[in-house]
């Protein structure tokens, strides 16, 4: 009874830690990856209405944005699709470096869905993920303007993250149940005296009478 005790306390003492922990470490991770991405999406939301705005007072979007790409104010994957996902036009360096990013399933999905508000979304492309950004355009009629950076070390420290924490919680979770048990050992040891005691009462001499003073823990 007293092993089954001493098993119990400990349980419970883990649990508590191991649930305590995981939640932690979800939360930083949610938070870090909320700012991380929030970061970025600030920067493309901002970028977008400039080029949107740029399209909307021009009578020549696809020069306009050509325009933009030459002078090198806005993001270097830059985009416009259809109402159906097709390529109408890419910058120069998206077609270096990405030459198969038109038949891209989720750029292309995004397009054609026919969102009316602007989407962020990650795409994992051959040069490493990628934070985008689609947004409608009255200029060309029935078009999307796909706008992305590269995320960089983004994903990179949230591996660390991850990583981090499935190392750490299991050692912390091992220690912890070594400390609880020892301290449910600690505890439960006046109980576990008295238990000995009426076992030995029992089987040897009933005169005996237990010591209601248990020794000093």
């Amino acid at each position: 009874m007293i092993a089954t005790l001493k098993a119990r306390t400990t349980f419970w003492n883990v649990l508590v830690v191991a649930s305590a922990l995981g939640l932690f470490a979800t939360l930083l991770y949610l938070w870090l990856a909320r700012t991380l991405y929030g970061h970025h999406d600030g920067d493309l939301q901002e970028e977008a209405r400039r080029v949107v705005a740029a399209l909307s007072s021009t009578a020549d979007p696809i020069a306009a944005l050509q325009s933009l790409e030459q002078q090198g104010t806005v993001a270097p994957f830059l985009m416009v699709r259809d109402s159906h996902g097709q390529m109408v036009f890419r910058s120069e360096r998206l077609a270096k470096v990405e030459p198969n990013i038109g038949a891209h399933e989720v750029l292309t999905h995004a397009a054609a869905s026919g969102a009316t508000y602007e989407q962020f979304f990650t795409v994992q492309l051959a040069r490493g993920p990628v934070r985008f950004t689609c947004v409608p355009l009255a200029r060309p009629d029935g078009t999307y303007l796909q706008l992305g950076r590269a995320l960089g070390d983004v994903g990179m420290m949230l591996e660390v993250v991850t990583l981090a924490s499935a190392v750490l919680i299991p050692i912390v979770i091992a220690m912890t149940s070594f400390g609880g048990f020892l301290i449910a050992k600690r505890a439960l040891r006046p109980i576990d005296s008295i238990a000995t005691a009426l076992e030995s009462i029992q089987a040897t001499d009933l005169s005996r009478r237990v010591d209601p003073q248990a020794p000093d823990v």
